[in-house]
């Protein structure tokens, strides 16, 4: 019997191999043949050695597991005896089909993070970072006999990653595994017969819990030795987080804790206001708005990233579940008696404060020195004072340390006032505050009074509360006083406000308009000046004390405030007809030109509607042509003329003052009183020294001669020792009366933002150039000016601006002044990163795009000299650089070529360094791109740090920049890509030896990327750190005297895989045939003839075959 079925298999594979038998009656005709038969192992391997073997098509990496070398296919087998009383495991079925046999042993977890290779605890809990790196051991070991293409299928824990790992497989059997993603399984297909089968598997993944869930998750592994792993996976987030939809001052919403789940057992939580007792010791008393709301506790579970899982909501039991040890205006203490580490507790409070009572205010009077209206303002918390400001909510858990919850600003405007408009105006008595509230206390009173007498009349009072309901009527009562210039206002009930405001007419009557507050709630109804409007004549002088004075020829209106003004005011049914103005004045000074008055829709233009004159040396004009049919205003600022006093004297200041005099002439107004104009500052806001500076982040500016006086001999010496190793250079400017247009006291030291320095500059040459020398020994230049009259500007700048330091500094001198002025550079640096930014690529899931930018860098002062990046990659992606995919574009467009940097990879694998040759100078910005391809799923960031030679006193932040953070997500049979290495080799075809300095592009054909390449002198040009897909090698240039095949011309496809044994491509070069010829014919030459070489030339070919002639 034995016999008739081993002639049957013999016989079935010689059908099989003819194509004469279907595969499918073989198989009938096997299982006909072998359900009653013993057979040995022996004979099935006989019986089926014919069988070709099946290769499993996968979507992932396939691992083979190749035989033991040591085994030998010459060793004679002898032929065993069997025990026909033992059955032993065998299958005469075709190859290719699915193992039900329990071939794992074992599936064991190990840690490879912080206790590298320890396998993780089966007994407990194993706390684990979410995402961090895990190795699966597959044990394998069975008594049997597999045939080439039969499967075993291992299902897979949860929570495993699959995406981006390794497998690696060891022992003596031949086989490959593959991951079914979808079905979350490990497929090991035998690639050989295999006899007791004993291999072990690892696989290089990672554990992921998902958001949403809870975080302690349990693993369950298959094989004869089930094992059971308990995991409690975390991410690094915030123990305390508070949540209010409410912007109120005191803290009312929700405060989480826990949210890391390290805490259990009895814990408390305290919630404190570090400045309550100081802000009631200071004057200030609050009371809650609802006094009668009180806490509640609430539980929920948490997922791994801290946020609630919402229906795991748990409403805790007051005294049972948790205690109130305290809940005063200064704490929150709660207790929780028995806490779950894996909750977070929520503790909900609602503590609104208003405004009761303050005797810590603030006052600032109206200014009445402007010459129009002006408010004073009352706030409720001196905010000068040295007292705490704010009030911290902080919150306090065990063993964790205070964090703040919320800041509380107290300092505000309680009451202040504005005009409106003509008579009509404003009193906030309680100024709106989004945050603050005010408790009125039944029977407090809110007064205004007019103290010049004018009646306040025409009142409208808005009195809202915390629901912006006008209250005036219903909770509010006016108190009759029996004065119409007293407006009294009380409350009848105890109510908490937003705001409360009053508006009403007071007329002038030809008199100023003071308005003062008092309210009970602030200092015992204290009384305060909140508006001054003085009442001012149609022709005047306003802050006739103030006249203003500077060096300068500047045409502009003053920028103090309180200097004096001609103020003109007319309307169209009245307007000011034939308007002059005389003014008397020092000859030293003369009155500045402003050039338009007014503003829209009427304004006066100086030559067009007015004129200015200068009669003599102390007598000036102004006439209006135009009639004035508005309100304008003359400011009286008086221009030093150059000379005008000894260098000896000053312009006059302090209590010094100077008379000018002001006479009005105005059609149809008689006996207008002159007015007297002191013209002088009490505190005057500039100097007129010879020597002057100012110091700018990237400029240093000395001022020579401000007041533009005449001097026999004006030199100026600047010290430039203390710029260490920062050089500077300068440039030298006349900024005269006489060659610019406009120029006072303020404008010089904004040179960097004017004008001033345009046309200005003076250059070695010109007649106004000095005489510059340059000491080595003391470090110092020496400008003589000679004989001058005129203000010059000098500019030192730093040759290089890349720098942050405050001890470059300059020191200057000049003739007539003994004291030595010196200037330092700013330190506000600038930075030249601008922007680092990371996208998803849209095709390759585990392809992100990296773009980084700079800015500043220019050709002038901000270049920088032998410049480098440096490129660190964060994330559990494992994420690498794509040098192949690194572009360095300049903001002009052009692309940086690659010899003139070079990358070098980082030591601990994290990055790369891309750096520039010696001497390199970066003139532009550019745009840095490359990709990064990650091996598994995870985060990927990116720090990106400049570094260059021009950089000088920078910390390492402010060269640094972290990019956004991108997920990479993705599972087996996506599409990603990964770096390989590989290698080219040219040889010659007929002597197989190695060819070099041939010259290719390598061209990939998915990205479209480009790299070109050129073998060494062996030939070799190796391929690292490259994609893995598609190419096209194009051949650009080969040696003399060889060709290659048109193939590589146009361009040879080729593929580039993981396995980097199959990455090895070689490029053919055929020596050229010499095609060079020369044909002759013979000739006859007689005595006396001649001879010419050309007679016996026939023809000849270049060494292409190519025709010479």
């Amino acid at each position: 019997m034995k016999k008739n079925r081993m002639l049957t298999c013999i016989t079935l594979a010689a059908l099989l191999s003819q194509n004469i038998l279907p595969l499918s009656a073989a198989a009938e005709v096997l299982e006909k043949n072998v359900q009653t038969e013993d057979v040995t192992s022996s004979e099935v391997v006989e019986s089926e050695s014919s069988e070709s073997e099946q290769t499993a098509t996968e979507e992932t990496t396939e691992t083979p597991i190749q035989q033991d070398s040591s085994e030998s296919e010459d060793v004679p087998v002898e032929e065993e005896h069997v025990d026909e009383n033992v059955v032993p495991h065998a299958r005469a079925v075709p190859a290719g089909m699915e193992i039900t046999d329990e071939l794992l042993q074992e599936i064991k977890i190990y840690n490879m993070t912080d206790n590298v290779g320890a396998e993780y605890n089966t007994n407990g809990i194993n706390r684990i970072e979410n995402g961090a790196a895990v190795k699966l051991q597959l044990d394998f070991n069975q008594v049997g006999t597999y045939q080439s293409g039969d499967t075993y299928t291992v299902p897979l824990p949860d929570y495993i990653g699959l995406s981006g790992i390794d497998i690696t497989l060891t022992g003596s059997t031949s086989a490959k595994a593959t991951v079914d993603a979808a079905n979350r399984q490990l497929v090991v297909t035998f690639t050989e017969t295999t006899t007791d089968p004993n291999f072990t598997i690892n696989i290089l993944t990672y554990l992921k819990v998902e958001a949403g869930i809870k975080p302690i998750v349990t693993l369950d592994t298959a094989g004869k030795t089930a094992k059971t792993y308990t995991f409690n996976a975390y991410e690094k987030v915030e123990d305390i987080k508070f949540i209010s939809d409410k912007n109120v001052w005191g803290i009312s919403g929700d405060i989480f804790y826990n949210l890391s789940r390290s805490l259990s057992g009895e814990q408390f939580l305290n919630i404190t206001n570090s400045a309550f007792t100081t802000i009631e010791n200071n004057g200030i008393q609050l009371a809650l708005t609802d006094p009668d709301k009180g806490i509640t506790v609430k539980s929920y579970y948490v997922d791994v990233k801290g946020n609630p899982i919402l229906d795991t909501e748990e409403i805790l039991v007051d005294g049972t579940d948790y205690v109130v040890v305290e809940n005063s205006d200064k704490k929150l203490s709660v207790k929780v008696t028995n806490m779950d580490q894996e909750k977070t507790y929520v503790v909900s409070t609602s503590k609104e404060y208003a405004l009761q009572e303050t005797t810590a205010s603030k006052y600032t009077a109206p200014d009445k020195t402007l010459g129009r209206w002006s408010s004073g303002n009352l706030t409720y918390y001196n905010a000068d004072s040295s007292s705490v400001l704010s009030s911290y909510y902080s919150a306090n858990i065990s063993n964790k340390g205070s964090q703040n919850l919320k800041n509380d600003g107290i300092a505000g405007t309680m009451t202040s006032a504005q005009l409106i408009s003509g008579d009509k105006y404003r009193v906030d008595l309680l100024n709106k505050n989004d945050r603050f509230k005010y408790a009125v206390k039944a029977g407090d009173t809110f007064t205004i009074t007019s103290d010049n007498g004018q009646p306040i009349t025409d009142y409208l009072l808005s009195i809202y509360d915390v629901n912006n309901t006008n209250v005036a009527e219903s909770s509010f009562e006016i108190v009759s006083t029996g004065s119409e210039n007293v407006l009294t206002i009380r409350a009848k009930q105890d109510i908490v406000l937003s705001q409360m405001y009053v508006e009403a007419t007071v007329p002038q009557n030809k008199e100023a308009v003071v308005l003062s507050a008092e309210n009970t709630m602030v200092n015992a109804g204290a009384k305060y000046e909140v508006l001054y409007n003085p009442y001012i004549e149609k022709i005047s002088v306003i802050n006739a004390d103030f006249g203003g004075t500077a060096w300068g020829n500047s045409n502009a209106a003053s920028t103090n405030s309180k200097n004096a003004k001609i103020h003109l005011e007319g309307t169209t049914s009245e307007p000011l007809n034939n308007v002059k103005i005389k003014i008397d004045h020092p000859s030293y000074f003369s009155v500045r030109e402003m050039q338009s008055l007014g503003s829209s829709p009427k304004s006066y233009t100086l030559g067009k509607d007015y004129t200015i004159e200068k009669i003599s040396d102390t007598e000036t004009i102004i006439a209006f042509t135009t009639p004035i049919t508005s309100s304008i205003d003359y400011s009286l600022v008086f221009n030093y003329v150059p000379d005008g006093l000894d260098k000896t004297e000053t312009i006059p200041s302090g209590d010094s003052a100077v008379e000018s005099t002001v006479t009005f002439s105005v059609d149809g107004y008689e006996d207008i009183p002159p007015v007297l104009v002191h013209s002088y500052l009490k505190e005057r806001d500039y100097s007129e020294a010879a020597l002057q500076s100012v110091g700018n982040v990237n400029s240093v500016g000395f001022l020579v001669n401000a007041r533009n006086d005449s001097y026999d001999s004006l030199i100026v010496t600047s010290d430039i020792s203390r710029m260490e190793d920062t050089a500077a250079s300068y440039k030298i400017y006349n900024i005269s009366n006489d060659q610019v247009k406009s120029i006072a006291h303020p404008d010089w030291k904004l040179y960097d933002y004017s004008s001033l320095l345009t046309n200005t500059e003076v250059k070695l040459g010109d007649a106004d150039y000095p005489t510059v020398t340059y000491d080595k020994d003391k470090e110092a230049y020496t400008f003589d000016f000679g004989e001058t009259s005129n203000r010059y500007l000098i500019v030192w700048e730093r040759t290089n601006n890349w720098v942050n330091r405050s001890n470059d500094t300059i020191e200057s001198t000049v003739t007539g002044q003994e004291e030595t002025v010196t200037q330092s550079f700013q330190t506000t640096p600038v930075t030249p990163i601008d922007t680092s930014v990371l996208e998803k690529d849209d095709t390759f899931l585990n392809v992100v795009q990296h773009t980084f930018t700079t800015k500043n860098v220019d050709a002038d002062k901000y270049k920088l000299i032998s410049p480098s990046f440096d490129i660190t990659l964060s994330g559990s992606s494992k994420a690498v650089v794509e040098t192949a995919s690194i572009a360095i574009v300049t903001s002009s467009g052009a692309t940086i070529p690659e010899d003139e940097y070079i990358i070098v990879p980082k030591a601990d694998g994290t990055g790369i360094s891309i750096q520039f040759k010696e001497g390199y100078v970066l003139t532009e910005n550019v745009t840095l791109t490359y990709n990064s391809i990650s091996s598994q799923s995870g985060k990927v960031s990116t720090t990106t740090s400049v570094k260059s030679d021009s950089l000088i006193g920078y910390d390492n932040y402010q060269l640094s920049k972290l990019s956004n953070s991108v997920d990479i997500e993705y599972v087996a049979g996506d599409m990603v890509t990964k770096l390989v290495s590989g290698k080219v080799l040219s040889y010659n075809t007929v002597t197989e030896a190695p060819l070099g300095n041939v010259a290719f592009i390598l061209k990939n054909l998915d990205t479209g990327t480009e790299v070109s390449y050129t073998t060494d002198e062996a030939g070799l040009q190796a391929l690292t750190g490259i994609r893995t897909g598609n190419y096209s090698l194009v051949v650009t240039e080969v040696p003399d005297g060889y060709t290659v095949p048109d193939e590589y011309l146009a361009g040879k496809e080729l593929k580039i895989v993981e396995d980097t044994a199959l990455n090895e491509f070689k490029i053919p070069l055929t020596p050229k045939e010499n095609k060079e010829t020369v044909k002759g014919k013979d000739s006859t030459i007689y005595v006396g003839s001649t001879w010419d070489k050309e007679d016996n030339f026939v023809s000849a070919t270049d060494k292409d075959g190519n025709t010479v002639t």
